[in-house]
């Protein structure tokens, strides 16, 4: 049981520092903070394995609960086992590949589509130079700073 206890309750805690991190984001952008905030940038690259992380705790603390009502004959192994005809099982298999499918094209196409378009350029076409962008949510200081060619 103390496998499952804890599974369960580092998963609802990890979920509990998603809300947090999706609120301070949300602080900092209102703030115009977010691109240049380290604390968070960091916080934000090193959660990144975390919600897998979580989706396993979830399948153990589900799976490894379900044995011991089994093992101690609390819940017999006829009434622990999901009856789902052969069809049903492969009819979700193939919606969810094909739903994944779609998400990738639908992907694919919007990266393509961004990537001929290209970078706006400034009202100066001729030299090239991209303008910094006069918001401060995505001005930084390098992008302000003057520098020598």
């Amino acid at each position: 049981m103390a496998t499952v206890f804890t599974t369960f309750h580092i998963m609802v805690y990890l979920g509990f520092f998603f809300v947090f991190v999706t609120l301070w984001g949300l602080y900092l952008l209102k703030k115009g903070t977010l691109y240049t905030n380290r604390a968070f940038l960091w916080t934000a690259f090193l959660s990144i394995p975390l919600p897998y992380i979580a989706t396993e705790l979830g399948w153990m603390s589900a799976e490894i609960g379900r044995q011991p009502w089994l093992v101690q004959g609390v819940l017999l192994t006829r009434d622990g086992v999901s009856f789902h005809p052969t069809g049903n099982v492969l009819f979700s298999l193939i919606f969810f590949t094909l739903i994944y499918t779609g998400i990738f094209f639908v992907f694919l196409y919007a990266m393509f589509k961004a990537v001929k378009k290209g970078p706006s350029l400034s009202d100066n076409d001729n030299q090239g130079t991209i303008k910094p962008s006069p918001s401060p949510v995505t001005t930084t200081a390098f992008s302000t700073t003057k520098r020598e060619v």
